[in-house]
């Protein structure tokens, strides 16, 4: 079954304060920004953020 999540606020341009999540994965310990970062520079990972110009961002933590 699909998550909905609810979002404090809407994105710009989203008209409704809901987001569907058909699937998705988590990992059983967190990665650090350095971890990421070692395993993108071993596989020459490009993200999407990078592909597509940039990102969404969490500014209160």
């Amino acid at each position: 079954m699909p998550a909905s999540l609810a979002l404090a606020a809407p994105l710009s341009g989203q008209t409704s304060d809901r987001v569907r999540i058909d699937k998705f994965a988590i990992a059983r310990t967190e990665v650090t920004i350095g971890q990421f970062r070692a395993v993108a520079r071993a596989t020459n990972l490009t993200t999407a953020a990078e592909r597509e110009g940039g990102g969404f961002e969490h500014a209160n933590g």
